[in-house]
């Protein structure tokens, strides 16, 4: 059954009660199997779901009726069934709390809302078994007696046919015996059918056979479940992401979406409300610095602000992206920091062999070149102040978290040309000995050369020359891009432009051809010619898997009033192959001269 509710008991460790913070460690649930009518109940470590224990009451007996039963709030949960409370000092719960912090009041119980069910069958025992696939306490209560009818009985090994059976005469028979443990197990399971029970108990089947039937005979008669999917417009996750979506889209000036517009208007600190209330938290009477520091012990806080802050970092960091490093790199995903190579398989030494009558077909050895990457991490912090928060000042949140991403942009784009511009602008040496951009590559070419249809036409020649790994095979590679340094903008601008020719010695042969990309971090008046990155590779961007754009972490400051915020970038570049470029290394200004 559905949102059905269950209760257990649960001890508490006065030796670790701290007077300061008014907190005790407890331990809500040892996950104990627990016998019901009929069945066994079990609760597991996988299933349990905290997001509404942290800033869940702690109770009287499960009295929620009136705040004069509130004896703490749950400041900390966690998955192995302890968690932190924060015991009230209000004088109307004065005496209870005292005997807590005594140790005379020990027990405790807590309520738990079960979303969805598991039934199965002990393999051992054949009894069944229904387990809480997805539990969710929601508050926490100090009992006298346990809440758990079986809760002292628990650890007995008790045989369930058997319980509520009346004593057996000496002189039963073992036949009336089994009988007898039959019905019993017939009624715990809420099976009347006389017929059904006649059938078993005139049979000559041994209780694991009468078990089995009785299992397969609920089976028969479960109902079909048809569930209908559907979007819960009630999960605090999808709430807070409606809340993050509405605060970014406010921050950027931009339109929020249709499921966030009930958010819209709010501040920061009516979120921090929103979410508290979520909980079950009044925030009635507590001033702004009072809620935030409680929306901070929770975890409302820092997940909105992160969620705003990585929002408005990846739209800057999108935004501010350098051509040169989304149109001249492929992407590779590594998994730690150590170095990585990279293979890249070479041609076949020859090209294919004509299939003679005897069908012999012959098989060659592939050569490989390797190249290596490694990550580096970079970072920056700032500090986002409680002032700040209150007066809603979003601007000093967004334009912090914008700024990282554009930091992030740019350190991309720098450890790129940090790849080409080693060595004095020869590039990294390769795995064969010789420089990127070097002679033996016949890809660099050091005079002075105009943008123009001779130098472009000997770049294109070279590139169309290139052979494989092999040394034999003819790879035929097409230029796309010109990349020319911000000194020589205009002067490719110019070459690039379509000509309304007369005659078609005026017609320019490139025109639509190559797309111009204009890199201010290139040395003056360079100009190159590259190749699509997807056939001719030459350089590879590196980044952490699972964090493949900068990410923004917070926690509460403790130097400054407020909160700070750090962006982690990991990336690193490499050359990792050179038959897709061609570099004219001009040196001085041929702008006018084309």
């Amino acid at each position: 059954m559905l949102n059905s509710i269950i209760t257990r008991r649960a001890s508490l460790a006065p030796t670790t009660w701290n007077a300061e913070k008014r907190t005790m460690e407890v331990a809500f649930s040892a996950f104990a199997d627990v016998q019901q009518r009929g069945y066994v109940e079990r609760v597991t470590q996988e299933g349990l779901d905290l997001s509404r224990l942290v800033g869940a009451h702690v109770l009287k007996d499960h009295n929620a009726s009136s705040i004069d039963n509130v004896l703490g709030v749950v400041v900390a949960a966690r998955k192995d069934g302890t968690a932190t409370i924060e015991l009230s000092e209000s004088p109307k719960v004065a005496a209870e709390v005292g005997e807590i912090i005594k140790g005379r009041i020990r027990n405790l119980s807590f309520t738990a809302n079960v979303s969805a069910w598991r039934d199965s069958v002990d393999p051992k025992s054949g009894a069944r078994v229904r387990t809480a696939v997805r539990w969710t306490p929601h508050e926490i209560s100090f009992v006298a007696v346990p809440a758990d009818p079986g809760a002292t009985t628990r650890s007995q090994n008790m045989d369930p046919e058997l319980e509520n059976a009346p004593e057996q005469p000496a002189q039963m028979t073992e036949r009336a015996a089994l009988n007898q443990a039959t019905r019993a197990l017939c009624r715990a399971s809420g099976i009347t059918d006389q017929t059904f029970i006649d059938g078993l108990t005139d049979g000559d089947g041994d209780m694991i056979a009468r078990r089995a039937a009785i299992n397969a005979e609920l089976q028969r008669r479960a109902p079909v479940i048809r569930a209908t999917v559907g979007v819960d417009h009630t999960d605090p996750a999808a709430l807070m992401q409606r809340q993050i979506g509405a605060l970014t889209a406010r921050a950027l000036g931009k339109a929020p979406a249709e499921n966030e517009r009930e958010f819209a208007h709010l501040s920061i600190v009516e979120n921090i409300d929103v979410a508290l209330q979520r909980r079950g938290i009044a925030t009635r009477g507590q001033t702004p610095e009072q809620r935030i520091q409680r929306a901070i012990n929770t975890g409302d806080l820092p997940e909105l602000l992160t969620g705003v802050g990585n929002r408005t970092l990846l739209a800057a960091y999108q935004v501010a992206q350098s051509p040169i490093v989304a149109a001249l790199t492929v992407n590779k995903t590594m998994t730690d920091f150590r170095p990585a190579h990279f293979l890249r398989a070479g041609e076949f030494d020859h090209g294919l062999d004509l299939l003679t009558e005897d069908g012999e077909i012959k098989y060659t050895a592939r050569t490989e070149s390797k190249e290596s990457i490694q990550l580096d991490t970079y970072a920056k912090g700032v500090n986002y102040t409680m002032r700040a928060m209150i007066n809603d000042d979003q601007g000093a949140l967004t334009d912090a978290t914008s700024q990282f991403g554009q930091k992030a942009a740019a350190k991309d784009a720098e450890v790129v040309m940090a790849v080409l511009n080693a060595a004095g602008g020869a590039g990294p040496t390769m795995d064969d000995g010789h420089a990127l951009f070097s002679a033996a590559h016949d890809n660099l070419d050091t005079a002075v050369a105009l943008i123009g249809d001779a130098s472009v036409s000997k770049a294109r020649l070279a590139m169309r020359s290139i052979v494989g790994a092999d040394g034999q095979t003819l790879l035929s590679i097409t230029p796309k891009y010109l990349v020319v340094s911000k000194e020589l903008e205009t002067a490719a601008e110019k070459f690039l432009a379509t000509i309304n020719a007369t005659t078609t010695a005026d017609v320019n042969p490139f025109a639509g051809k190559l797309s111009l990309i204009v890199e201010p971090r290139l040395a003056a008046y360079e100009w190159h010619i590259w190749a699509d990155p997807a056939l001719a590779p030459v350089l590879a961007l590196a980044r952490l898997a699972g964090r493949e754009a900068p990410q923004i972490e917070q926690q509460q400051a403790w130097t400054t009033w407020g909160v700070s915020f750090r962006c982690i970038h990991h990336v690193g570049a490499a050359a990792i192959g050179w038959r897709g470029a061609y570099k004219f290394a001009n040196g001085e200004d041929s702008n006018s001269q084309v």
